[in-house]
């Protein structure tokens, strides 16, 4: 599939692409995380989806980066869209018969569920890039204008404004007592529902939550030092952290075990309590999304173009799903998995991975992504040496297996690798 990259909004590099297909698509991701950035506000408008669905009174709830919000029906169809200035890359919240979503034009909105009428619209001084937070009446949100915001909810007034260092705000974490939140600054924050500072931590790189994660001690979240950490939840105090070799993304947990995805290409699980690995399992592309379960299921989104069902007990792969486009984030409604699209299309599936049906955005261009400012031959090169890298040892495990596996003069398939490919030297 053809992109081109551009920026429409800031004015950056505009060039033909399209001979590249999807490695261009990739190498952009890994420009960003050559530059330890996120390329999540640099996506530009396109039909492309980035968002997670929310499913409430029978509708499925969904935003585009179309600049559209749009209500379907449980079989794909739709019922009304909401127009705005700017590309939505998040789920909305829904509270009653409200939802709430961010649009990149600097403001939240407030819509009627049953009729996507306008109730009121609160304007910050910056993209909005994340999904809001309803909690007991009240909405908690980031904006890139270094601001996290608590909103009435019915009636969309401030009630308080929380100013961090640089940069954009995700979507905070909110439970009773507590506001949990971090993202371009490297400080993960906790703040008290006065928008008070209670204690913040510094990671050595972006902090990745979108939310963190959080049972009854720890709080989690992710960087782009290639870390996931634990902190008390009270004092902020560091329990454990566990490294990997590339970004870290936004954990999840349950039932003490939390489940993370990297751009090194694997799904994590850990114990919550001690840190330490009890599987990985490894993908053939960059996870960026959030993961979701469905029962046994860990769901998760690839650069790859797959939706990826991994059973959360053992780490394997139970099935996957090809799309015509990266798969940003993934979500699970019941017995319904949700996946939009870099290709414009939202799916919805079975748990067994078989397509129920399809719903596409109102245009079939697919967003761009700004580039940041390095050499694009370089990050074209980068990507294009990891797939044959791939390629290559899958085609040498093939040959180890033809010749008869472990039951061959070689033990494993590591040792032919060894032998055939690299000479016997370590690499």
């Amino acid at each position: 599939m053809p992109y081109q990259t551009g920026s429409p909004l800031s004015g950056g590099p505009t060039f033909d692409t399209s001979q590249f297909g999807d490695v261009e698509l990739g190498s952009l991701i890994v420009q960003y995380k050559q530059q330890g950035k996120s390329f999540w506000e640099e996506i530009q408008p396109g039909g492309s989806i980035t968002s997670r669905v929310v499913v409430h009174n029978n509708l499925v709830l969904i935003g585009a980066c179309d600049k559209n919000f749009y209500a379907l029906t449980m079989d794909g169809k739709e019922v009304w869209r909401f127009k705005t200035e700017g590309v939505i890359l998040d789920r909305c919240a829904v509270h009653g018969d409200t939802l709430y979503f961010c649009s990149y034009d600097q403001n939240l909105y407030a819509v009627d569920v049953a009729t996507g009428k306008e109730q009121w619209r609160f304007q910050t001084k910056g993209p909005i890039t994340e999904a809001p937070t309803y909690f007991n009446g009240r909405l908690f949100f980031g904006s890139a204008d270094k601001s996290v915001y608590c909103l009435d909810a019915a009636t969309g007034q401030q009630v308080w404004r929380f100013r961090v260092q640089s940069g954009c705000v995700p979507c905070p974490l909110v439970t009773n007592d507590r506001i949990y939140f971090g993202y371009d600054d490297r400080n993960f924050y906790c703040l008290n529902h006065n928008g008070e500072l209670l204690w913040k931590y510094k990671a050595n790189g972006l902090v990745a939550c979108w939310p963190a994660a959080i049972d009854e001690q720890r709080v989690y979240f992710g960087s782009f030092d290639k870390t996931l950490y634990a902190l008390d939840k009270t004092t902020g105090q560091l329990i454990w952290k566990f490294q990997t070799t590339e970004e870290v993304m936004s954990p999840i947990v349950e039932n003490g075990k939390v489940y993370v995805s990297c751009l090194d290409r694997n799904m994590y699980c850990l114990d919550a309590a001690t840190g330490a690995k009890q599987w990985q399992c490894k993908t053939n592309g960059m996870l960026c999304g959030t993961i979701s379960f469905c029962d046994v299921l860990c769901l998760v989104g690839c650069e790859d173009r797959n939706v990826y069902a991994i059973n959360k007990r053992t780490g394997t792969i139970v099935w996957k799903y090809k799309t015509d486009g990266m798969i940003m984030q993934v979500e699970s409604f019941g017995n319904r998995i949700y996946a939009g699209s870099w290709d414009c299309k939202l799916y919805c599936l079975d748990p067994s991975g078989n397509l129920l049906w399809e719903f596409k955005t109102s245009t079939g261009t697919p967003s761009t992504i700004t580039p940041p400012e390095i050499k694009f031959g370089e990050a074209i090169q980068v990507v294009a040496q990891e797939e044959e890298e791939e390629e290559s040892i899958d085609r040498y495990k093939e040959a180890f297996a033809a010749e008869g596996g472990g039951s061959s003069v070689y033990r494993s398939s590591s040792q032919y690798i060894k032998k055939h490919r690299y000479g016997g030297r370590n690499e």
